[in-house]
């Protein structure tokens, strides 16, 4: 999935993301905001159920990352997520070999999910109980 909306209340964006799975953790890019408003970014979001941290924002070894996982396909993108290719399609280097920074928040955020997300990865929880011959049960061990 893409997300992208600019000028929206954060209890919009947060309810966007966690429609996905509240119990995803993410990274998130503070860096157009004063040091002091970007800490109340993030108090804001996480205050709204969000569990989520600065990303790494390395770009030359972000960018590295991104095209070798995209290149052995680690790394795929579904055709759904428009805004992402059409970013990916005009993502290019000046004759100094400079990245044109145009449009490019997913890229971005793909480039933060290699280089911080990955660590902060986790599966969806389990379900503590389960049916046999139509009862319930909880989950257990013999430990505790």
């Amino acid at each position: 999935r893409t997300l992208k909306r600019g000028g929206v209340e954060p209890p919009i964006i947060a309810a966007a993301i966690q429609a996905a799975g509240a119990w995803i953790p993410g990274v998130a890019d503070a860096a157009d905001i004063s040091r002091v408003d970007g800490k109340m970014y993030f108090e804001i979001y996480r205050a709204l159920g969000l569990d989520i941290e600065l990303p790494d924002k390395a770009l030359e070894t972000g960018i590295s990352l991104m095209w070798t996982a995209l290149s052995t396909g680690r790394l795929r993108v579904f055709e759904s997520c428009t805004d992402w290719f059409d970013e990916f399609r005009v993502y290019s280097r000046n004759i100094k070999g400079i990245i044109e920074r145009q449009t490019d928040d997913c890229l971005d955020a793909t480039r933060y999910i290699l280089t911080s997300g990955l660590q902060r990865a986790k599966l969806p929880p389990t379900k503590k109980t389960f049916k046999v011959d139509g009862m319930e049960y909880a989950r257990s061990s013999w430990m505790g």
